[in-house]
């Protein structure tokens, strides 16, 4: 009878050990099914903040090369302004040149029909007094 309370005591003590062990075990699993479950949550974060760099650097890129588009276009405005107005600087120094001679040519004739106008009137004038 001891042997058999022996038997019970031990068969007791490795059903409680037996149960304390599938305790631990689901545990063990329920504490790898929330870091599992952590670990995916984390995992799809990381992801989520990966796409939105990488959708941000995209933007940033787009936005540096539409500036670089623009200060080319710039750069290449000014330079035709400045190519323009140089064309057009040239045609007015040729007009004005062009208007100075022919101003210069004026000045010439009217100095040359005031001469003769003077020689007129003082031949007039002689004749005048010699009648």
């Amino acid at each position: 009878a001891n042997l058999q309370a022996q038997q019970q005591a031990q068969a007791h003590q490795i059903a409680h050990e037996r149960a304390e062990l599938e305790r631990m075990r689901a545990e063990v699993e329920s504490y790898q099914t929330s870091v599992a479950t952590e670990a995916a949550e984390k995992k799809q974060w990381l992801a989520q903040v990966e796409t939105q760099l990488k959708n941000g650097e995209a933007r940033l890129t787009s936005r540096e090369q539409a500036l670089e588009v623009q200060a080319q276009q710039q750069e290449e405005g000014d330079a035709e302004a400045r190519e323009e107005f140089a064309t057009y600087r040239q045609q007015m120094l040729v007009e004005f040149a062009s208007d100075r001679a022919a101003m210069l040519e004026e000045r010439q004739f009217l100095s040359t029909q005031r001469q003769q106008f003077m020689e007129a009137e003082r031949e007039t004038n002689k004749a005048m007094r010699d009648l």
